[in-house]
């Protein structure tokens, strides 16, 4: 039975105040609730806890309440995602080489591998990063996880060929939360680099059909085709047009269109 009855509509209550920056009154509703005797809600109490406690610069604390996570893996997870968000990378490393994820609760295993490959990836460790990116993809079946997994190796890899190759491979998953998007975006750049015209053209096709009535996806769109058409010598002023006019789209793209548009204008 849990400590509290109501911990659920504390939590919330909890959560409104660290949404609302309050990081303090919400560590503290938090600790109380990590007295709970369900694992599950004192790991996830002690959690946000820590993370507030982090906001507030107070990371030697923040490790010390994801210590007290009564679930050993629970307790390394909150602690390698803290060091993570801290980019306090050696340290990360140094902790999860203790640790073998393999035999951790499966929602744990896919992030905890995952910081590891960013780990290596910001220490220039490019093979050490992938090898853990790949294990992460192979812990999950998550088609938005695996997703991820691919972006990273692709991120992380100075050889374009791959990187195209990989990025196909998110693809192919059609994770959401613009990751699909990200991923094609990434594809058009790489084949505009490579001038492979027609392939750049059918990617942003593509990216057309998967924007999903996003402004930002539907203006990045119209600056790809302008992009294309203005590196092959071709009439682009109508694309960049259409980027400029698109409802909401965000300033920073609006303002690149009508460069564009000036630029070519005074042609």
């Amino acid at each position: 039975m849990p400590a509290y009855a109501d911990y659920f509509s504390d939590r919330t209550t909890a959560m409104e105040l660290m949404s609302a920056g309050k990081f303090q009154e919400a560590a503290d509703a938090f600790l109380k609730l990590g007295k709970s005797n369900n694992d599950i809600q004192q790991a996830d109490a002690l959690a946000n806890a820590a993370s507030c406690l982090q906001q507030m610069q107070r990371q030697s604390e923040a490790m010390e309440v994801a210590g007290k996570i009564r679930s050993e893996p629970m307790a390394m997870a909150c602690r390698i995602d803290l060091l993570q968000k801290g980019r306090q990378w050696e340290e990360l490393l140094k902790l999860a080489g203790a640790q073998d994820f393999t035999v951790w609760p499966e929602k744990l295993i896919c992030p905890a591998f995952m910081a590891c490959g960013q780990a290596h990836a910001a220490l220039r460790q490019p093979e050490a990063a992938e090898a853990d990116f790949l294990r992460a993809e192979a812990s999950t079946l998550s088609p938005d996880l695996k997703a991820r997994a691919w972006m990273c190796i692709a991120e992380n890899t100075a050889d374009p060929q791959k990187a195209l190759d990989t990025y196909a491979k998110a693809c192919e998953l059609a994770p959401g939360g613009g990751s699909l998007q990200r991923a094609r975006y990434a594809r058009v750049k790489l084949l505009i680099d490579r001038k492979a015209w027609d392939q750049a053209l059918a990617e942003v096709a593509q990216l057309e059909k998967e924007q999903n009535k996003d402004p930002y996806w539907i203006c990045t769109t119209q600056l790809a085709y302008g992009d294309i058409y203005e590196k092959q010598g071709k009439p682009a002023l109508e694309s960049y047009r259409k980027a400029a006019a698109v409802p909401k789209a965000p300033d920073e793209l609006v303002k690149a269109a009508n460069a564009k548009i000036s630029a070519l204008g005074n042609h």
